[in-house]
């Protein structure tokens, strides 16, 4: 496993429709994400709109980290 740093995970809100998954690896701080956990709207624009290069998803805390971790290994 490599480090990364900032790192946040988070369960999904909304059951994934927004996220597409249930966890998902962010390469960022915690304050960088709050829209992830916000309203119906704001959520959905924040998924739209934040760089997939930037964020792991999985159906648990290790494989959203690994799936970011492999994001990361390809730059």
């Amino acid at each position: 496993m490599s480090d990364i740093y900032p790192l946040t995970i988070i369960k999904s809100r909304y059951q994934g429709v927004y996220s597409g998954t249930k966890y998902i690896a962010f390469n960022d701080y915690p304050r960088n994400i709050t829209d992830a956990m916000s309203d119906d709207v704001t959520t959905a624009t924040f998924f739209s709109n934040y760089p997939k290069e930037k964020m792991g998803k999985g159906n648990s805390p290790r494989e959203a980290y690994r799936a970011l971790e492999d994001k990361k290994s390809t730059d």
